[in-house]
């Protein structure tokens, strides 16, 4: 069963207060530190290896700063998840700077010392997160996946599902949505979180799209476009991915 935690990335360049604020949340039930920098370039490579669910993250970077920092995952289209500034007394005009132009990302603002109403923080922090997210929890079980609402739980077998794609909601962040032949469902989990619990009849073609080869028809090797049953348009399968889907296939 998939855990239920958040999965966080802390970005801060003071290794004292990025190792601080990892092993406080890492303490907490509701997180799960993947990944932590201190830099620019370590932090973009870290969030799109670990694609974690929410970013903590601070002003000042080496290399750059939190502006430069969200610019290139953009730059890389990137879905960024939800962003916490974190900032001092000092910097906090801009930080709200930050919060106002990337108001799609950043869901609100942790002030330093972390500690002084650390829980009042926490919390709300939790609050904005789930507020930006429309579904709590995505659990993967016996070859069923669970979605877990606010006020009732989805059942979903996986054999009735057709594919898993990422796509852009209104207020620019991406979402994984899950499609069977009738209905379509949304979730907060990661495509990777999910993929890694998938049978192994789900293949990845692409950055944003698995697919059920169960419900695959016809490939077309020449243009490398999938065709799933009573889907009229093809998906195209990714260069990084050609590889594994033909040796999935035994066509390599």
């Amino acid at each position: 069963m998939v855990d239920d935690k958040i999965r966080a990335c802390v970005i801060e360049d003071e290794e004292t207060a990025r190792q601080s604020l990892v092993k406080a949340l890492n303490k907490l039930n509701d997180f799960e530190v993947v990944c932590s920098d201190g830099s620019v370039d370590g932090g973009v490579k870290a969030i799109i290896e670990n694609e974690p669910q929410l970013i903590f993250l601070d002003i000042k970077l080496f290399g750059g700063d939190a502006f430069l920092l969200l610019d290139e995952l953009r730059r890389r289209d990137f879905d960024i998840p939800p962003v916490v500034i974190i900032t001092g007394f000092t910097k906090f005009e801009y930080a709200k700077k930050v919060f106002n132009e990337y108001k799609n990302e950043v869901i609100t603002i942790l002030e330093k010392p972390f500690w002084e109403d650390w829980e009042i923080k926490i919390n709300s922090i939790l609050e904005k997160y789930y507020e930006s997210s429309p579904v709590l929890n995505t659990k993967i079980y016996d070859n069923k996946i669970i979605i877990n609402e606010k006020n009732k739980s989805l059942i979903i077998n996986t054999d009735d599902i057709d594919y898993f794609a990422i796509r852009k909601v209104k207020n620019g962040l991406g979402r994984l949505h899950i499609y069977t032949k009738t209905k379509e469902y949304t979730t907060n989990k990661s495509l990777k979180l999910l993929e890694n619990d998938l049978p192994p009849n789900f293949i990845r073609i692409n950055r944003y799209e698995v697919l059920n080869f169960n419900k695959v028809y016809e490939i077309d090797r020449k243009s490398d476009t999938v065709f799933l049953k009573g889907i009229k348009d093809g998906f195209s399968i990714g260069r990084p991915y050609k590889e594994p889907v033909y040796v999935f296939l035994g066509l390599k």
